[in-house]
């Protein structure tokens, strides 16, 4: 059973990271749905989980897909967002952009569809591998951005 602050947890629309109750998580059902939370997108949203969701915690986690689109982008189609986020229009992509944009800050092109951000104030959590994923692959993790901060280091060493 998930508890009453942990679902409040989720449903708050300014909390951006969860790794510390995920951490601290009291049973499996618990555990994965915070991992999701804390690493996840719309699209790792196993069926049998997606039942236990409310529809806060659906918008909340469309909105934590779409702040990794903005942090991982310079450039994001508003045609991406409808899909990653799992909605269905355009306009839906739009509204649920500005519904971060107290944590991203952006400018959208109506004409071409195009998000330009120009800076993100909030990230997501970075697994580490503090514990077994049961859920989530997540595509960056600390290893990876380490491994990337590296190579952009060796980069500018290199054109020095």
């Amino acid at each position: 059973m998930i508890q009453e602050s942990v679902v409040l947890a989720l449903e708050d629309a300014n909390r951006v990271n969860y790794k510390s109750l995920w951490l601290n998580a009291l049973d499996d059902e618990e555990r994965q749905l915070l991992e999701l939370f804390s690493f996840g997108q719309v699209r790792d949203v196993p069926t049998e989980l997606g039942f236990t969701l409310s529809d806060e915690m659906w918008v909340k986690l469309k909105r934590l897909t779409l702040l990794d689109l903005c942090c991982q982008n310079r450039t994001v189609y508003l045609d991406r967002v409808r899909r990653d986020c799992e909605l269905g229009s355009l306009l839906e992509a739009e509204h649920l952009m500005m519904s971060v944009g107290n944590w991203v800050d952006f400018q959208i092109d109506q004409v071409s569809n195009d998000i330009h951000i120009l800076q993100c104030h909030e990230s997501r959590d970075v697994y580490n591998g503090e514990q077994e994923l049961a859920v989530v692959k997540p595509n960056k993790t600390g290893q990876s951005i380490l491994k990337d901060l590296r190579q952009w280091r060796n980069k500018l060493q290199g054109e020095l």
